[in-house]
């Protein structure tokens, strides 16, 4: 039996982003794996990802969560 997905919440992104980004820990809670193994191997993409992303976060938040309510699986 699966549990359907809850929203991802902005302020929990953007906590990971600033304390574990440089990990993609922020990308490991959206559900966007692919990604965020690429932030692990390469530390953020040596910081520059993880600065972009400062402002890229609500519409990553938005894209999960309109996936989430669709109920399609997201990348």
């Amino acid at each position: 039996m699966t549990h359907p997905a809850q929203p991802k919440s902005l302020a929990v992104a953007y906590l990971l982003l600033f304390f574990l980004g440089v990990f993609g820990a922020h990308y490991f809670y959206l559900g966007v794996t692919r990604r965020a193994i690429v932030y692990l191997l390469t530390l953020g993409c040596l910081g520059f990802g993880v600065l972009i992303d400062l402002f890229t976060l609500p519409g990553e938040v938005r894209r999960t969560n309109q996936l989430i309510m669709s109920g399609q699986p997201h990348l």
